[in-house]
């Protein structure tokens, strides 16, 4: 049986810890196979705030966006983006950490 974290913290009203749940539920219920945590794949996922959108100098469907992300100092990168709805001046977006960050200028 697989049993979610997040659906036993809603149930109680209250915050737990991954390793104390398994070994209550070992000791009083059923032995605990694994703790898996999920979506680990997605840590280098960041939200940025879109500060500033200009087109890009040297294609004519890119554009520049400025970004917060939370983790720069200064403002963040920017980035190119295609997508043209994605880019606008406040919006919170998913980027990559790893997305190339275009140099200024």
């Amino acid at each position: 049986m697989i049993v979610s974290r997040r659906w036993l913290e809603a149930l109680l009203d209250r915050t737990l810890d991954p390793r104390d749940v398994a070994d209550r539920l070992t000791r009083h219920v059923a032995a605990v196979d694994a703790v898996v945590p999920l979506h680990q794949d997605l840590n280098d996922i960041l939200i940025a705030r879109v500060l500033d959108v200009k087109k890009h100098p040297d294609a004519d469907r890119l554009s520049l966006c400025l970004v917060d992300t939370g983790v720069e100092a200064g403002g963040g990168p920017s980035k190119s983006c295609a997508a043209p709805r994605t880019c606008r001046p406040a919006r919170p977006t998913p980027t990559p950490r790893w997305a190339p960050s275009c140099p200024e200028g």
